[in-house]
């Protein structure tokens, strides 16, 4: 694959120094992505830290956020929504299944976690997990020492995250539809043609980003010995 890359106009001087500043220290946040049942419908949130949380930071910040979000998502009549977390689970790509997530070691930036709630009203519901975007309200970061004020995290992660979403089938123990395309691409000297499931039909930036990594991980199982890694 060649990807063309240009330059072209924009700012300069200060005004580009200043965008540069902005743009590492945003670079700098570490951003997971969270999923919980919120009256009703899947919401997936995209959560920055300033670092890697610890697992009461995580529980805390997630409570914290998904109950603003409660209250922007309120329909009207409903009673208000106290959003408490009893589990966490995260989709590990190594052993592609949904595992609970007990420590922070386990954590990597943009990976895919789900919510279960202790007698949550609505029940935790047997649907896949949307596309991530950003809460509706800023989120303070202050708290946990490395940045202060607020941030609003970017509306898609794609082409930064380590792990392409997640099936749920594993997680509810049924089988979601997912959107199937078949790649094929040279590897060590072979053709290799692998099936690569999407939740739905991704986007070309998407797809190029998922399609490397999935690729990476079939190159370094397929590597001889004492050849050099493939990228």
């Amino acid at each position: 694959l060649y990807f063309i890359g240009g330059g072209g106009g924009g700012r300069c001087g200060p005004e580009r120094d200043k965008e540069k500043r902005r743009t590492q220290k945003i670079m700098s946040l570490f951003t997971v992505l969270v999923c919980a049942d919120v009256y009703g419908s899947k919401v997936n949130l995209a959560i920055p830290f300033p670092g890697v949380p610890t697992i009461p930071e995580l529980k805390h910040t997630v409570e914290k956020v998904f109950d603003q979000e409660a209250s922007f998502l309120k329909p009207p009549g409903y009673p208000s929504l106290e959003i408490k977390v009893s589990r966490i689970q995260i989709y590990d790509d190594t052993y592609l299944k949904w595992m609970d997530l007990v420590n922070s070691s386990q954590l990597h930036e943009y990976d895919q976690l789900y919510v279960f709630q202790p007698q949550s009203p609505f029940g935790d519901l047997q649907k896949d997990i949307p596309a991530p975007r950003p809460p509706s309200a800023p989120i303070p970061v202050s708290g946990y020492g490395a940045h202060g004020g607020v941030h609003h995290p970017p509306a898609s992660p794609y082409g930064q995250q380590h792990h392409q979403p997640p099936p749920l089938a594993s997680l509810f123990g049924h089988n979601p539809s997912l959107f199937t395309a078949l790649v094929c691409a040279d590897v060590y000297g072979s053709k290799v043609n692998l099936e690569i499931p999407f939740p739905g039909v991704p986007t070309i930036p998407e797809l190029k980003h998922t399609v490397e990594k999935v690729f990476d991980q079939e190159a370094s199982s397929l590597k001889p010995p004492g050849y050099p890694s493939l990228e």
